[in-house]
């Protein structure tokens, strides 16, 4: 049997009839299974379920608790802490410096900070050791200070710096400053 090329309609216009007979069936089934418009005006919704006196969840009484304080669950020994005795250190001060440029290069690297109270300027390499802290890392927008087991990061400052008056140059004699330039000619000149 040969197939012609014309005949291709037919299985197009077969599929196109399964698809709008199912499309309707799934129309239908959903019509049946959705609850119809509310009664306007007569019928009374029904009511709602009580709800229960005393709420099935009871809070455990405090007593039950005392465990926790015996031993308490963030503490690395799980003794609760000795009475009388501050648990938190003293802070340790804060550098007091800001990061105003960094060169890095293949041979080495620089880090240079400006001290905030006094407005100086520090040249750091890495191991140096500056208020107490010793310069750890140096990358190019940040610096890594370290004590102990304590690192503080300072970050690079991209303030711009406050702008500085020109210095004024000396006054020329009052009898120059009225006169003409061209006019006036140096003393060498005139004898």
């Amino acid at each position: 049997m040969i197939a012609r090329r014309g005949s291709g309609w037919l299985a197009s216009t077969l599929l196109l009839g399964l698809c709008l007979v199912l499309a309707a069936f799934v129309y239908l089934q959903l019509q049946r299974e959705a609850p119809g418009p509310a009664p306007s005006g007569g019928g009374a919704t029904p009511p709602l379920a009580a709800l229960p006196a005393q709420p099935s969840y009871a809070m455990a009484p405090v007593e039950d608790f005392s465990s926790i304080l015996e031993r308490p669950l963030f503490s690395p020994t799980r003794r609760p802490p000795a009475q009388g005795v501050v648990s938190a250190a003293a802070p340790e001060p804060e550098l007091q410096v800001t990061l105003v440029g960094v060169i890095i290069s293949s041979e080495e690297q620089i880090a240079i900070v400006r001290l905030k109270d006094a407005g100086r300027f520090a040249r750091l390499s890495v191991g140096d050791s500056f208020q107490g802290w010793i310069l750890a890392s140096i990358e190019p927008s940040r610096i890594t200070f370290r004590r102990g087991d304590v690192e503080e990061h300072v970050e690079l400052s991209y303030d711009v710096p406050p702008v500085q008056k020109p210095k004024r140059r000396k006054r020329r004699q009052r009898n120059q400053r009225n006169q003409d330039p061209a006019q006036v000619q140096p003393e060498a000149q005139q004898n």
